[in-house]
C-alpha cells in the first residue's frame, strides 16, 4: 500500500489492522485475544485501587471489539487507498462509515477517529463517503456508498471524482443551494 509523505495515520489504524491481519493469518485466535483481555482485566484490579470496575468490565467488550477488528481489517486496505489519492485541497473533510476522519486545514493533513463513530457502518459490507469541501462561506457535501468489493481502480475513480467535484467548487460553478443534485447538497 502506496501512503503519501503528508499522510500521518493514528498508530491505533495501524494496531487495529495488524491485530486483524493476525487474526486472518491465524497467528493469534480469537479465543486467545480474550484471554489476555481478561488477563489484562485481572492485572488492572489488582495493580489499580482506584480502577472502578472489576475483571469483567473489559471482557463484555470482547465479541463487539472482534467484529470491529475483522471489519477494520477488511476495510483498511480500501480506506488508506482513497485517502492516498485524494487531492489535497484546503477546506477538504472526509468521512468514511462515520469513523474515519481526515480533514485538510492550510494543507496540513489530519486524520483522526471520528467525534461519535457509527460502528454499525463499519460493520457494514461498503464504504460510506461523507465528503465536505469548504471555500468561503460555501459549504459543499457529496455522499457516495462504494461496496467493500470494489477494486483499487474503483476506488481511485472515487477519488476521481472528489477531485472533480473540489474543481467544480473551486470555480464557483455550484448549484443553487437548496435541492440535492446528484448526492451533493450546498449548505
Amino acid at each position: 500500500m502506496r501512503t503519501e509523505e503528508w499522510l500521518d495515520f493514528p498508530y491505533e489504524w495501524d494496531c487495529f489492522w495488524r491485530m486483524g491481519e493476525c487474526l486472518a493469518k491465524r497467528e493469534a485466535s480469537e479465543e486467545r485475544i480474550q484471554e489476555e483481555i481478561q488477563a489484562f482485566s485481572y492485572y488492572i484490579r489488582n495493580r489499580d485501587q482506584n480502577y472502578y470496575y472489576n475483571e469483567t468490565f473489559l471482557p463484555l467488550f470482547t465479541d463487539d471489539f472482534l467484529g470491529f477488528i475483522k471489519s477494520f481489517y477488511r476495510k483498511y486496505p480500501s480506506v488508506k487507498c482513497l485517502l492516498s489519492a485524494v487531492k489535497r485541497e484546503k477546506g477538504l473533510e472526509i468521512v468514511i462509515d462515520r469513523y474515519w476522519k481526515c480533514e485538510i486545514t492550510d494543507l496540513i493533513y489530519k486524520c483522526s477517529v471520528y467525534e461519535n463513530p457509527n460502528w454499525e457502518w463499519v460493520n457494514k459490507d461498503e464504504l460510506r463517503i461523507e465528503c465536505t469541501y469548504r471555500t468561503g462561506a460555501r459549504r459543499y457535501l457529496l455522499h457516495r456508498e462504494l461496496p467493500l468489493e470494489s477494486n483499487f481502480e474503483k476506488i481511485y475513480s472515487m477519488s476521481e471524482e472528489i477531485g472533480a467535484f473540489i474543481e467544480k467548487h473551486t470555480k464557483g460553478e455550484s448549484a443553487d443551494g437548496s435541492e440535492l443534485v446528484g448526492g451533493e447538497f450546498l449548505l
